[in-house]
């Protein structure tokens, strides 16, 4: 056997470290820091909790109290004038006694556990403390403030907290119209509750689990969760007035969309239903059509237009018109997708399930398909 020993030449390379932050970070991390100052100075003593991302912003409550309008009102208008302002943000590198010190002061148990589970002596390199007079949030590198484009916030009440959006134009394009009877929300109230039920609300309670064995009980109990929601999911579509045959399934990378649609077809054919899935994955334009982001200038595969939208809507059209389709199979050689084999035909009591990262974007389906 021979090896390959030769000298094949040297040459010069330069090692940088990639610190560059997706837009929505860069407006949101100095929002925050922004806010916790204002609500300093208008709810002194009173501690909040960020619950969780919504597109555009992140939306949290005060623990043990409810805003008025009229705090709410003076809060957004604090945050107005601190970037109207053009305060400073103060940038310090997180040593893990001084972070000790400060989330203990302001009284965020649930980073201080989480600090202290790493241990005083783990590496925290690349953490910073940014703040205004000491009222701040911790973050991975520094954080620089754009007061033109932060000057475009939003900040209002919402049930009994407050959504706090970086990125108003992007939230009104993609959230319902009337928020608080969307059903986006109340798939984050089941799963907050169901975290309680199990006793975990942070990153530091489940690393207590973790650390304790109970890892394997945690995971059945979720598990069992999941499935008693996607058996109920199954029920209610079967037993709709409305009889939809087409079912809709969307979420980001790598966030189970396969995983719940096998699962729910499962359900459907626990019932005795019959049902066909089909990925948005197989949809893909070649890769000389997928379409530039202007922001990167690289290829984005996330983006709506990168789908043969027109080949998608013939083939549901056909499908659910009773016509045998050969339905498409995306390789990722750059080629494009190519018809299966064989065709596929399905009856009039025939589920579909379409998974994918836009599985719920209107522009999917637009008013296009002509269905009989």
């Amino acid at each position: 056997m021979n090896t390959l020993n030769n000298k094949i030449g040297t040459i010069d390379t330069e090692v940088k470290e990639i610190t560059t932050k997706m837009p929505f970070r860069s407006l949101m991390e100095p929002l925050l820091v922004f806010f916790n100052r204002a609500a300093e100075i208008v709810l002194p003593g009173k501690n909040y909790q960020i619950s969780y991302s919504v597109p555009g912003g992140v939306f949290g409550h005060f623990i043990n109290y409810t805003p008025s309008d009229n705090d709410i009102k003076k809060i957004r208008a604090e945050i107005r004038k601190l970037i109207k302002d053009r305060t400073p943000l103060t940038i310090e590198t997180a040593d893990i006694h001084k972070l000790d010190n400060y989330f203990k002061t302001y009284k965020r148990e649930d980073i201080n556990k989480l600090l202290i589970s790493k241990g005083y002596n783990a590496s925290i390199e690349g953490l910073r403390l940014a703040h205004i007079n000491g009222n701040g949030e911790m973050f991975l590198n520094d954080v620089n403030a754009n007061y033109e484009k932060l000057d475009l916030f939003n900040f209002f009440d919402f049930r009994d907290g407050f959504m706090l959006i970086a990125d108003p134009a992007f939230f009104e394009r993609v959230m319902p119209t009337n928020l608080e009877s969307s059903k986006y929300f109340k798939r984050f109230d089941e799963s907050e509750e169901s975290m309680r039920q199990i006793g975990i609300s942070n990153i530091d309670e489940l690393n207590r689990i973790i650390r304790s064995g109970e890892l394997p009980d945690f995971i059945k109990i979720s598990e069992a969760f999941q499935a008693k929601r996607i058996g109920r999911i199954a029920d209610n579509i079967v037993s709709h007035p409305k009889k939809p045959r087409l079912i809709f399934l969307a979420g980001p990378t790598s966030s189970g969309k396969t995983t719940s649609a096998n699962r729910l077809a499962i359900e459907l054919k626990v019932i005795g239903k019959k049902v066909l899935i089909m990925s948005l994955d197989n949809f893909y334009l070649p890769h000389s059509k997928i379409p530039i982001d202007p922001e990167t200038g690289l290829q984005n595969f996330e983006l709506i237009s990168a789908l043969d939208l027109d080949l998608f809507r013939n083939t549901i059209t056909e499908l659910m018109n009773g016509k045998e389709v050969y339905l498409p199979r995306y390789h990722f050689d750059g080629k494009g997708a190519t018809p299966e084999p064989n065709p596929t035909k399905i009856t009039d009591d025939t589920y579909i399930i379409v998974e994918g990262i836009h599985g719920l974007n209107p522009e999917l389906w637009a008013n296009t398909m002509n269905i009989e």
